[in-house]
């Protein structure tokens, strides 16, 4: 079997209790909760690596006294919720990737390290090398031919989806002015970032083609799609190939304020034949995410990649359009685009020296991206150890607890997301300040969806200061 543990069942939990003095751990194979489990020590700390569902809604619960114990590599499988109980310490070790609701209860502390710093608000997708036309197949790989004669990039659409497969960079507008070093893009801008010199067709052949939402053809020619060309007999000591950065287009976004983080990219061009062979297809990129347009991440890199059909020739003369995808989390808008685009021909893709490629590497993102919600019931404490602190998209308190000014350490709420608040009284403003010890960035929860489950409706979220109350319709709050 592929795991050390199948714990619990989904009506029966199951209990793995260690009474060693010693700590134990187990890496070579990981845990799969079946529903319910629950991990126990009151002696020597545990150590796990590799732990995921395999059941749908499987909730883990970690119990016990000891401190130091710990989950490395948490993955949600099938559906997977955290419940921390005990006076102990149990930590989550990234990367850590919920979809269910982590709750902390108790005496003890659940610490979180290395998390998730807030969504990505920059992304960058830097085209290295295009192939015009029909790749050479040298004998042992597939050879760029195009840059020889010129470098230009042709492409349909660049997809940018948050976890629900919504698409979050549609209509992205051009920036006045193009980037020679470091963005200062405007929420909803693109630009191109590069000391070299690329141009434009007009529109609808520009770099807004990109966003559109528009995969209109006519014959062999794009409509909607971005064009860019670089002479290369004006810069011959700068071929777009690999190897050589300033020969490289590097397509700079940052998307509006508030996005719902990202998880998955999809891009798509016509394949056109060796008659159009100005018009290049991208054969190599990477993707990037950055916070403030300067310090970069890589995503997701593909190396050299050719479209081919089921016999693994390379597609030539208009006869299919051609997708790529990471194909993580959101496969149904991949597949959608598949059956729209490639026209039932096969989208197996070749490597540079002609080896079947099965998919893209995924977006590289670390700990806690999308829990659906998280909640501390005093006298348990939360903590970030992480350099970039946890940023809370969805928050659960009851309106009867009080926490302590530790509560919450090291944590951040991000620019919008929802509360959910229990035992909320109608017809009275509530105070739910004492919920929240530790929080930073209480102002955001003006943004916040509010959620009061069996409690009054229409309660709004006023901010002042320090304070956070909860005030029915027809209330004015005035706090001198």
């Amino acid at each position: 079997v592929d795991y050390a543990f199948l714990l619990g069942t989904p009506e029966t939990e199951g209990t793995f209790e260690y009474t060693g003095i010693g700590a134990a751990s187990c890496s070579t194979r990981p845990l799969h909760v079946n529903g319910k489990g629950r991990l126990k020590t009151s002696a020597g700390a545990l150590e796990f690596s590799g732990v995921t569902s395999a059941a749908a809604d499987s909730v883990l619960t970690l119990d016990g006294a000891t401190v130091g114990s710990v989950l490395k590599g948490v993955t949600d499988g099938a559906g997977l919720s955290i419940v921390k109980e005990g006076s102990g310490d149990w930590t989550l070790d990234g990367p850590v990737d919920l979809s269910g609701t982590v709750a902390v209860r108790g005496t003890g502390t659940l610490k979180i390290h290395n998390p998730s710093h807030e969504p990505y608000k920059y992304f960058k997708l830097t085209i290295k090398e295009n192939a015009a036309g029909s790749p050479v197949w040298t004998g042992e790989k597939f050879e760029n031919q195009s840059y020889k004669t010129t470098n230009s990039v042709q492409l349909l659409e660049f997809g940018l989806y948050d976890r629900d497969g919504n698409r979050q960079n549609r209509g992205l507008k051009k920036a006045a002015t193009w980037l020679t070093a470091h963005p200062s893009l405007e929420p909803g801008e693109c630009a191109v970032a590069s000391s070299r010199e690329w141009t434009f067709n007009a529109a609808p052949q520009d770099l807004e083609a990109l966003f559109d939402d528009v995969l209109k053809f006519s014959g062999d020619s794009y409509q909607h799609a971005m064009i860019a060309s670089r002479t290369a007999s004006a810069d011959p000591g700068n071929p777009m190939v690999k190897d050589n950065p300033d020969g490289w287009l590097p397509i700079v976004m940052r998307l509006t304020n508030g996005t719902p983080e990202i998880v998955s990219y999809d891009i798509c061009y016509y394949q056109h034949n060796t008659s159009s062979g100005a018009y290049a297809n991208p054969t190599a990129f990477e993707v990037f995410g950055s916070l403030d347009g300067e310090e970069w991440v890589s995503l997701s890199k593909v190396a050299c990649v050719y479209p081919t059909s089921s016999a693994g020739t390379p597609y030539v003369g208009g006869s299919t359009h051609c997708w790529i995808s990471n194909h993580d989390r959101v496969d149904t808008v991949g597949t959608n685009l598949v059956r729209q685009l490639s026209q039932g021909k096969s989208l197996a893709f070749l490597d540079e020296h002609g080896e079947t490629v099965e998919a893209v590497d995924p977006l590289a993102y670390p700990v806690l991206p999308g829990i659906s919600g998280f909640s501390v019931v005093p006298p348990a404490k939360a903590v970030a150890t992480g350099p970039d602190g946890v940023v809370l998209a969805n928050l659960s308190v009851d309106a009867l607890a009080t926490s302590a000014e530790d509560t919450f350490s090291g944590f951040r709420l991000a620019e919008s997301g929802t509360l959910t608040v229990t035992n909320v009284r109608a017809g009275a403003v509530v105070d739910i300040s004492g919920c929240l010890g530790g929080l930073g960035n209480l102002e955001s929860l003006r943004r916040w969806t509010l959620v009061c489950p069996g409690g009054p409706a229409a309660m709004r979220i006023s901010v002042r200061g320090s304070r956070v109350l909860l005030v029915p319709p027809g209330f004015n709050i005035s706090i001198r």
